[in-house]
């Protein structure tokens, strides 16, 4: 008893150190990081890749790139055409238990239609993933809606309004750290590339 009860101590010990310190390496399934590693390689832009192109993005061998395609493949995440890989569909899988669990969609979505068909326009909702803004809802309001409101759409924070009003929250440090890394890019002939000008966007959105 004294020996399980000394292990479980540790155990507790141990939990609680990769809650404040992150987890142990020991802890890691590096087998399941490089398969998401290997989805996240396809985008818009690279919506068919190679094997070698996948290597080269994800830094896997040719081989490890292969095995991974082939397995995705047989899971169902992938398609196989000639000499390249296609996400399906079933991608979509992962994002839907997302949006299945949490409860800011949920929330939110009957508020979004209010808003949406009060004004006559169309109304999103989104979280901050690091640098860039997530879409968790959207609405139209019969209104014909840019690709970027849709769950699930992905850009960077510094160049939408929603993004911007997250930012502003973010703590004076947080932000500074944000705003040393950043490189804004022109997405828009009306996208704020200067990092001064976007902090001060940023604060009077604050």
């Amino acid at each position: 008893m004294r020996q399980e009860r000394i292990e479980a101590e540790a155990e507790t010990e141990t939990e609680a150190g990769q809650i404040d310190d992150g987890p142990l390496k020991r802890d890691l399934v590096a087998g399941l990081e490089k398969g998401l590693q290997v989805i996240e390689a396809f985008d818009q832009e690279r919506s068919r890749l190679t094997i070698a192109e996948v290597a080269q993005l994800t830094g896997l061998t040719r081989a490890a790139a292969r095995r991974y395609l082939i397995t995705l493949t047989h899971l169902g995440y992938m398609r196989h055409d000639n000499k390249t890989f296609s996400l399906t569909p079933m991608v979509l899988r992962l994002g839907q238990s997302y949006l299945h669990s949490a409860r800011l969609p949920r929330i939110v979505q009957p508020l979004l239609y209010r808003l949406a068909y009060s004004l006559g326009e169309a109304a999103s909702c989104g979280v901050l993933d690091h640098d860039q803004l997530v879409c968790v809802a959207a609405v139209s309001a019969g209104q014909l809606v840019s690709t970027t409101l849709q769950p699930g759409t992905r850009v960077p924070a510094y160049c939408t309004a929603n993004g911007r009003i997250l930012l502003a929250n973010l703590a004076p440090a947080e932000l500074d750290t944000l705003l040393a890394r950043a490189q804004p890019e022109a997405i828009t002939a009306h996208t704020i590339t200067d990092v001064e000008r976007l902090a001060l966007e940023i604060a009077r959105a604050r």
